[in-house]
């Protein structure tokens, strides 16, 4: 996130240089800033294709495009070799309205700086699985220049000694991304916890069934579709449940392969075993959790009523109280213009308490897994004791045999007092009779 900011930052910065040469150039010299011009177009294109549109990444490459235009003779003449003689009034328009607005958007992205968590503060690690394929013949990871159709992100803590056994999926909302989830994937992976997520972009799952399903721009084309109408936007839930439950199956199938392939490498599965035996096998060490968000609700009621084996449990996130954007992730720290735009209330410096209220929260839904917590804590083996270990359990069961002894001393003692004392009101009883 913050490199998309950065990217930003250094468009502008050469949009204001392009159109503030009009002030110190001097005449009779080649003119050789004009070619920022097409270098901040191609930039703005490069920054949607790696970062997905939003507002800020939109109105630079208009401006971009504009300052192309403005500068278009200019150009002409710098590949001529042609010397400056003067600017034209049209170009001094022009690029002073280039100017203004290059200014503008600079204080408007500073002003709504998102809040930027890296990962190694929180000791995480972060590892981004780029899948092609669609959902009616399944997902593989993609090599190094096929087209992907999806990424599958995994965070996990760099500590394993500090993982627990619960693996999480986490379902984003569509008027989000992953993106928007990061900084709540961070601290359940600071907690402990393995977290997945992942993107889908496979052309036979529609959202909103035109060219804007691509991966640039279905986040921003999904709020454009709420904020037109948001009263039928949310009658629509069930259509996104179906679509939604497609996700989660293909996530939920790559989770339990991975996760299989960790205990293969971890030793505790062998390669051989059939796959209804490694899906046993992961799911006994590792439960899956489900966390979905608005979007998901339906999905997650259907997909719990089919009693899955190898998921113990769903979480909703519209249902925490603490999460106050439901249906957008955490939109005010990651996108904060977005969110003014919403209407959200706008925190100057808005702080990562809403989010690790949020996940505390998850941690305490979390349903517990009764397998882990019967099973006891294995014993250590002889061969395993040192030597101050070995004569310290000796000499309890020395003891404990010391003690049997003294019992079965004390029992037979009883034994004896009570039969003389049955045999001494035997006689009683006989005295009596005579």
């Amino acid at each position: 996130m913050g490199s998309a900011v950065l990217g930003e930052l250094l468009i502008l910065f050469l949009l204001v240089l392009n159109c503030s040469r009009m002030f110190f150039l001097k005449y009779g010299k080649v003119d050789s800033l004009t070619i920022l011009a097409p270098v901040c177009v191609i930039l703005s294109l490069l920054q949607i294709f790696s970062w997905n549109a939003d507002f800020f990444s939109v109105t630079l490459l208009v401006i971009s495009i504009f300052c192309f235009f403005a500068n278009f003779r200019a150009l002409l003449r710098f590949c001529s070799g042609l010397y400056v003689d003067h600017y034209s009034v049209a170009f001094k328009t022009g690029a002073f309205l280039i100017l203004v607005l290059s200014l503008a958007e600079t204080a408007l992205l500073i002003w709504f700086y998102p809040k930027e968590i890296q990962s190694e503060r929180y000791d995480v690690s972060v590892e981004k699985i780029r899948v092609s394929g669609n959902f009616t013949g399944g997902f593989e990871e993609s090599g190094l220049f096929s087209r992907g159709s999806g990424t599958i992100y995994r965070y996990e803590p760099k500590n394993q000694k500090k993982l627990k056994p619960e693996t999480i999926i986490l379902l984003s909302d569509k008027r989000a991304d992953s993106r928007s989830y990061v900084p709540y994937m961070q601290m359940l992976a600071k907690s402990g916890y393995r977290v997945y997520t992942g993107d889908f972009y496979s052309r036979d799952l529609k959202w909103l069934h035109s060219a804007l399903d691509l991966r640039f721009f279905r986040r921003v084309a999904m709020l454009f579709e709420y904020q037109k109408n948001p009263v039928q936007f949310m009658a629509q839930k069930e259509f996104y449940a179906w679509n939604m439950r497609k996700e989660l199956d293909v996530l939920l199938k790559y989770v339990q392969e991975d996760l299989a392939e960790k205990l293969v490498a971890g030793g505790q599965l062998n390669v051989g075993q059939q796959a209804d035996e490694t899906q046993v096998s992961g799911f006994e060490t590792s439960p899956i959790f489900v966390i979905g968000d608005w979007m998901a609700d339906v999905a997650l009621d259907d997909f719990i009523k089919s009693q899955p084996e190898n998921v113990l449990g769903i979480l909703k996130l519209s249902e925490i109280p603490e999460y106050s954007t439901p249906g957008f992730g955490f939109i005010k720290h990651i996108f904060p213009l977005d969110a003014w735009l919403l209407g959200f209330e706008r925190n100057r410096a808005p702080g990562l308490e809403e989010i690790q209220a949020v996940t505390e929260k998850t941690v305490e839904m979390l349903p517990e897994h009764p397998e882990l917590e019967e099973q006891d804590e294995p014993e250590e083996s002889e061969s395993e004791m040192d030597g101050s270990d070995l004569a310290e359990k000796e000499g309890e069961q020395v003891q404990k045999q010391q003690a049997s002894g003294d019992s079965s001393a004390s029992e037979e003692k009883t034994e004896a007092s009570g039969q003389s004392a049955q045999s001494q009101n035997t006689r009683l009883s006989k005295g009596e009779k005579k």
